[in-house]
């Protein structure tokens, strides 16, 4: 392993920040529809819309036992409909 990468250790708690479009009202339900069936509990905290008001953001706190949970949530949330990007 190079000095650049990191290696996380499991379980580890991790902040998302998702950006969503604005316009697209489906796309929360479906993220917490998601983050329950992971079995996390915790709520997408509301942040700031972008000056245009186009894109939402949001943060959330999870709880990874795995690197393999990890990769397999962060695939599913971006994969979600309104959903652009993920921090």
């Amino acid at each position: 392993m190079s000095e650049k990468e990191q290696k996380i250790e499991f379980p580890t708690n991790w902040s998302y920040r998702i950006i969503t479009e604005a316009a697209n009202k489906d796309c929360c339900a479906a993220i917490d529809e998601l983050l329950k069936a992971y079995g996390i509990k915790a709520k997408l905290e509301k942040k700031d819309k972008s000056s245009s008001g186009k894109y939402q953001a949001y943060r959330v706190q999870v709880v990874f036992e795995s690197q393999k949970m990890m990769n397999e949530l962060s695939s599913k949330l971006s994969a979600i409909d309104g959903v652009k990007f993920m921090l």
